[in-house]
């Protein structure tokens, strides 16, 4: 190994073990305890499932683990508790380009004070010198977009500084305002329903400091292979390589070009369908194992400058067809987005591991981006529970190899957990959702 090499490793595992001392890494991890076989619907998980293993979290923390590793090697869960979890089909729906502070910085405002919000004194520096501070957004189609390139959203981080949202929003003689804008439950008030009902997490970062296609890249294939802009589709193995080899079926609804377009897909690609036949489909029960579903326009997309509440009818649309399908009771829901998308956030993201060693990931891919909104909606899903466990996008890649025995497609995914602390398998809260969702929010587009 070349000094160089061997210089970087040293300084990464440094700045990862200084991360896990201030607690910006879990070292408790949710790994098994390893009972004898469990039946279906008795697991131990949640309350239990990996509360005792601190070991795996502390490998996982030191990035010791790479591809191949398969889930009862990293997270400790045999064969026996991995049959026992009682979840068939996982849906997966990512919206674009909101962070944490964004739109749910004030859920405190609202009662949920376990939920970390935008502190009083957060400022950020202004191309004048003075400060500014969040506000209340005038308008729920915000214009133009807010800066988010791989620059741009380095500028914004500031080494952890997080004061830069401004100054790069304002660009060009733009409002820097509307990158520190924030929202509210009388804008949104299906949503904070349903992070409220729901086990959602505060500690929920996107994979890098850059925009959308290396984001997502790491949903599917827990790597950008050095990407940083949305100009290169990657090539290598990704989950649905891995889904495909095991058997599992999977499927893509969306309307126009699918957002797996970042690796490669297309209209044309087997297991790409329209948005109606997701409708169709969660009715009849006939769902595939593993469903991505993404909005795409100005009624289902939240990218700026689509009308966030107009999406957010959507997504309620797509809640009341997962609660109400045939498939719901064994049914998981992750509900996130890609990346921030130049918005503001007020909490450092952590160092983490990249996903192969080599100098130049290295240094290129050991920080996570900004805190990202993340929701799990399953009949297992903790009530009103807040997870403040920092992780990223690829747990929930790792909750699909999880739950068919699948190895890591990198080091990126096998060093992370796999969000078990928001289930829990053996008190299902809501085999019966809770009935008539509030409705999205109105007249906000000004």
């Amino acid at each position: 190994m070349s000094k160089q090499k061997s210089s970087l490793l040293v300084i990464w595992a440094a700045v990862l073990a200084s991360a896990l001392a201030v607690g910006q890494l879990s070292a408790q991890g949710y790994e098994a305890r390893r009972p004898s076989a469990i039946p279906r619907g008795k697991l131990r998980t949640s309350r239990h499932l990996g509360n005792d293993n601190d070991d795996l979290g502390r490998r996982r923390a030191q990035c010791e683990f790479d591809a191949g590793a398969s889930v009862e090697e990293t997270l400790g869960i045999t064969p026996e508790q991995r049959a026992a979890i009682p979840i068939d089909h996982i849906i997966i729906l990512v919206q674009e380009n909101r962070s944490f502070d964004h739109y749910f910085g004030r859920m405190p405002q609202y009662g949920r004070t376990d939920v970390d919000g935008i502190p009083p004194d957060y400022t950020n520096r202004t191309p004048s010198g003075d400060v500014a501070s969040p506000s209340h957004a005038a308008t729920t189609c915000i214009r133009p977009d807010t800066p988010h390139s791989w620059t741009a959203t380095h500028n914004a981080w500031n080494q952890g500084a997080m004061d830069g949202f401004y100054i790069e929003a304002a660009a060009g003689g733009q409002d820097g305002q509307r990158a520190l804008s924030w929202y509210d439950e009388t804008d949104l008030p299906f949503y904070y329903w349903l992070h409220s009902t729901y086990a959602m997490s505060d500690r929920f970062f996107c994979p890098v400091l850059g925009p959308t296609w290396p984001n997502r890249d790491y949903l599917y294939a827990a790597t950008s292979d050095g990407v940083m802009n949305n100009t290169r589709p990657i090539t290598v193995r990704n989950i649905f390589d891995a889904l495909d080899a095991a058997g599992v079926s999977w499927g893509i609804y969306v309307d126009g070009t699918p957002r797996q377009d970042c690796i490669g897909f297309s209209r044309s690609t087997p297991g790409v369908y329209d948005i109606a036949t997701f409708f169709a489909d969660a009715a009849a029960g006939t769902l595939p194992q593993v469903v991505f579903i993404d909005g795409e326009g100005p009624l289902q997309d939240e990218h700026p400058t689509n009308d966030i509440q107009k999406a957010e009818d959507w997504v309620r649309s797509v809640y009341l067809a997962v609660t109400s399908s045939p498939l719901w009771p064994t049914t998981a829901f992750f509900f996130t987005y890609d990346e921030g998308g130049g918005f503001f956030d007020h909490t450092p993201p952590p160092a983490t591991c990249p996903p192969t060693r080599d100098d130049q990931t290295i240094r290129d891919f050991s920080q996570l981006g900004v805190r990202i909104p993340a929701v799990v909606i399953s009949p297992y899903s903790k009530p009103g529970y807040v997870s403040h466990v920092a992780r990223e996008t690829t747990s929930i890649t790792r909750f699909i190899e999880l739950l068919f025995d699948l190895p890591a497609l990198t080091a990126r995914d096998a060093n992370v957990d796999a969000l078990l602390d928001l289930f829990d398998f053996d008190n299902p809260a809501f085999l019966d959702p809770p009935p008539d969702p509030p409705a999205a929010g109105t007249g906000g587009c000004r």
